[in-house]
């Protein structure tokens, strides 16, 4: 016993002591700056950033630890030609800038020297001037002190009426903002926020590794926050799981800048009026994701799990909107509790849940799902968002009272309970917005059984209403089976009664007349009497229902004696329609 102990403790002190000997010697001999070259080059290559790394160290065994790590967003090439293009009016506007100066400089150097060679001109003038003038005084008898004065006199310019300043046109406010304007160098556009990492720790299961499958941990200091993530990838699927807090938002890549919303648009549909407001505040969340792989390539549509993301202590603005018909106003600076909610992750959708905006100034919720694809850039939103302000943001901030209430298309846009409605959609490479009061999202399945419900009550008020009416002149797709029956009787006798009758055959007596009255006289039925045989063709064009069959078949049998039978005989308990027809004839 005691000799397999100490084989035992043998064996396991050389398994320590190889493990510390291998750390020991990666530690010492671990390439950094090709690890380091290999980092830049990857971030530049598949991910356009440009990394850039201030210490690389190794962090046990099978872990790396890098501090003061900046990664910048590369200038997509639209990008860069208009940084170009703003680059080049910078120097054309310092070209043009030395060249006022200059010019101003020899303009006011050259009036200085006519100026005075002018006044050395004039000065011998001056004198002799004045000695004529004393000369004069003296033979006239003055004592010289007149002259003196005259002298003075006639040195002095003559007065000339002031004419009165044009006025300006342009308000003092717009002219210090052209000046401004003149004076500055054209703006250069936007550059991207860098991301800056205090510490990231980035560890491998080496075991695990050997075996073909890849479980690593990253716990990093960012942003003013803390961020900690496991990935664990097999051979069909990959997992993550991790949770984040304190990130600020405005440093992230993605935060948009500005956001581009329509609020009134021209009659041509060119204008594009924008909200021009950044978002502040601190992210937090959580992450619960199973990414399907096909081979090395993920499937990111058809991602589940769920996704928690939230913005505290969120501040809007302040920032301006523009309105075609207002043109710029200002927005003061709006607080926000709390902003986001979780996403569930299924059949291809992210469906939000619990997305709400709340806090003292501004209130709202999400709903609607985002539409998954297999490229991120494609993902489609498909939400409709609602927001009301409180009445003491109202209150205070009249600006954005009066612009609630005068844009006409805000106006449409907001619901009865003071809610107003954005829809949106596009993409997150583009995404589009449009002011519109109903969701699409929120209460489908209410809104189509009350239109259905809507469209059968509206049926059965027209087939009510086609019970009472004929159907002559309608369209067979407008008449229902039920009151066929009822409707075809009344459309036979109305056609038959308003047929005129076909003149007599030679060798026939017309015995057609109207019940208690005297057969008519022969001329009149050469008029109006039908032709045998055209009668039953034109019955026949209206198709009988089953209760008029029997009636259908005796015409049939006897067409002779149906021109015995007085026209004005119709159905039992309808009134004759050709009564009284030969009379008034």
């Amino acid at each position: 016993m005691g000799r397999l102990l100490k084989n035992a403790l043998r064996w396991g002190a050389y398994t320590v002591f190889l493990l510390a000997a291998l750390a020991f010697f990666v530690y010492l001999t671990l390439p950094v700056d090709e690890i380091k070259a290999y980092l830049v080059r990857k971030a530049a290559d598949e991910h356009q950033m440009q990394l850039d790394i201030t210490e690389l160290k190794v962090a046990g065994l099978g872990g790396v630890e890098l501090r003061g790590v900046t990664i910048t967003p590369m200038p997509t090439p639209e990008e860069r030609e208009a940084l170009a293009r703003a680059q080049e009016a910078r120097k054309a506007w310092r070209e043009a800038k030395k060249a006022a100066e200059a010019a101003e400089a020899e303009g006011g150097s050259t009036g200085d020297d006519a100026t005075g060679a002018a006044a050395d001109e004039d000065a011998p003038k001056g004198k002799a001037k004045d000695t004529k003038a004393k000369a004069a005084a003296k033979a006239d008898g003055d004592d010289g002190e007149g002259a003196d004065d005259a002298a003075a006199d006639a040195g002095k310019p003559a007065k000339v009426a002031k004419a009165p300043k044009a006025k300006d046109s342009k308000p003092k406010d717009a002219k210090a903002a052209e000046k401004k304007a003149e004076d500055e160098p054209p703006p250069l556009p936007p550059a991207a926020v860098p991301i800056f990492i205090e510490r990231l720790s980035a560890k491998v299961a080496p075991f695990k590794l050997m075996r073909g499958a890849v479980e690593a941990s990253v716990d990093a200091e960012l942003m003013g926050g803390r961020l900690a993530v496991q990935v664990a990838q097999g051979s069909e699927t990959l997992t993550v799981k991790g949770d984040w807090e304190g990130l600020s938002i405005e440093q992230l890549p993605f935060a948009p800048k500005r956001k581009k919303i329509v609020i009134d648009e021209s009659p041509q549909g060119k204008d594009e009026p924008q909200v021009d407001l950044a978002l502040i505040g601190a992210l937090e969340g959580d992450v619960d994701l199973e990414v399907p792989l096909k081979g090395k390539k993920p499937e990111l549509s058809k991602i589940t799990g769920s996704l928690t993301v939230r913005v505290v202590n969120a501040l809007l603005g302040p920032g301006q909107i523009f309105s075609r018909d207002m043109g710029f106003f200002d927005v003061p600076r709006i607080r926000m509790a709390q902003v986001g909610g979780g996403l569930r992750f299924e059949k291809r959708k992210a469906t939000f849940e619990d997305f709400k905006l709340t806090g003292k100034d501004l209130e709202g919720d999400i709903d609607g799902h985002i539409q998954l694809a297999d490229s991120l850039k494609a993902w489609g939103p498909r939400a409709h968002l609602r927001f009301k302000f409180s009445e003491e943001f109202l209150k205070t901030n009249k600006d954005v009272n009066t612009a609630l209430k005068g844009l006409p298309k805000i106006r449409r846009a907001t619901d009865p309970e003071g809610f107003i409605g954005l829809q949106v959609t596009g993409s997150l490479k583009d995404v589009k917005t449009r002011l519109t009061k109903t969701s699409v999202y929120r209460k489908a399945g209410s809104r189509r059984s009350a239109t259905k419900g809507k469209g059968s009550s509206v049926s059965k008020g027209k087939a009510d209403d086609d019970d009472d009416e004929t159907t002559v002149g309608k369209k067979p797709s407008t008449i229902r089976r039920g009151n066929t029956a009822s409707r075809t009787p009344r459309a036979t006798t109305n056609v038959a009664a308003r047929k005129p009758r076909a003149p007599m055959i030679a060798g026939k007596t017309d015995t057609r007349s109207e019940p208690g009255e005297e057969p008519a006289e022969p001329d009149e039925p050469e008029e109006e009497a039908d032709e045998p045989e055209e009668e039953p063709e034109e019955k026949a064009e209206v198709e009988p229902t089953e209760g008029e069959k029997p009636e259908a078949e005796g015409d049939g049998e006897k067409p002779e004696g149906e021109e015995e039978k007085p026209e004005g005989e119709g159905e039992e308990g309808e009134k004759p329609e050709g009564e009284g027809e030969p009379e008034g004839e």
